[in-house]
C-alpha cells in the first residue's frame, strides 16, 4: 500500500513539474532518471536483506544481476534474490543448477503481476532468457524442507 502511495506521489510531482516549465531534452532526461531512481528505491524493499538470506548473494552491476549459492540442511522459506521495480526494459540471462537430496527448492520468477515457477531439466540445470518490462520483476527461490544446493547466476544481455 505504501508503495502505491509513493508511486502516486511521484507521478503527481512529475506532472506538476512538467506543467510548470518549458522543457529541453536534458531536463526531460533528468526527470526520467529521477523517476527511475524513485521507482527503484521503492522496489528494493521487496529484496531479501543479505543477513536474512537462506543462501548468499554476490551482487553484479545492479540489483538484477549477480550470483547466488545456497548449501541447505532442511531449509524453509523464500529468498527474493534479484530484481526490483523499474521503468526500464532489461534483457537478462539466468543460469544455474539445483541439486536436491530432500525437500524442494523451486525457482520462482515474478514478471509484473505474473509469477511463474521454472523447473530444472533432468540434470537439475536451467538456462532461462528473461525480458523484463517496466514494473516489479523478481527472481526468487522457495524452499520447503530442502536439503541440497542451489546455484544461480544472472547476467545482462
Amino acid at each position: 500500500m505504501a508503495r502505491r502511495w509513493c508511486l502516486v506521489l511521484a507521478a503527481l510531482l512529475m506532472a506538476a513539474t512538467l506543467a510548470s516549465c518549458r522543457w529541453e531534452s536534458e531536463d526531460m532526461q533528468r526527470v526520467v532518471d529521477g523517476y527511475e531512481a524513485l521507482v527503484s528505491a521503492v522496489g528494493s524493499f521487496q529484496i531479501t536483506n543479505d543477513r536474512e538470506l537462506i543462501g548468499s548473494r554476490m551482487r553484479g552491476t545492479d540489483a538484477y544481476t549477480g550470483s547466488y549459492t545456497a548449501d541447505c540442511q532442511d531449509a524453509d522459506g523464500r529468498d527474493v534474490i534479484f530484481g526490483g521495480a523499474s521503468i526500464r526494459t532489461r534483457r537478462l540471462h539466468l543460469t544455474g543448477q539445483v541439486r536436491t537430496e530432500a525437500g524442494t527448492a523451486r525457482l520462482r520468477i515474478r514478471l509484473g503481476e505474473e509469477a511463474q515457477y521454472w523447473e530444472p531439466d533432468e540434470n537439475g540445470c536451467f538456462d532461462i532468457p528473461l525480458l523484463l518490462s517496466g514494473g516489479g520483476n523478481y527472481i526468487m527461490v522457495d524452499f520447503e524442507g530442502f536439503r541440497g544446493t542451489v546455484e544461480l547466476t544472472v547476467t545482462e544481455e
